[in-house]
């Protein structure tokens, strides 16, 4: 469910409608060409639905920046660890030569 609400919310067609319907809202209101109740539906219509896609991208946004941060702190870690080897290995190195002197 969440992942057909993400593609709904990122969809430029959804965009496209939100906006429109937006725009044509303020429009009428600005010149008072409907009638009161189809105005305040489609008011009512626009903040809903710009308000449910604001919750959709915020959380989307935020899974993926947590997903990000998990990422960089494994890839930190294999370097650390990969480091911590190189390093292990130069002194094993510094000891054989050490050794044979």
């Amino acid at each position: 469910m969440i992942d057909a609400v993400k593609h709904l919310a990122v969809d430029a067609k959804t965009a496209t409608i939100v906006s429109t319907t937006t725009a044509t809202t303020g429009a009428v209101s600005w010149i008072n060409w409907s009638p009161e109740g189809l105005l305040q539906l489609a008011t009512l219509f626009a903040m809903l639905a710009g308000g449910a896609l604001s919750v959709v991208l915020i959380i989307v946004h935020w899974r993926r920046n947590r997903f990000e941060c998990k990422k960089a702190r494994l890839e930190f870690q294999i370097l650390s660890a990969k480091e911590q080897e190189r390093q292990e290995e130069a002194k094993k190195q510094r000891r054989r030569q050490g050794d044979k002197l």
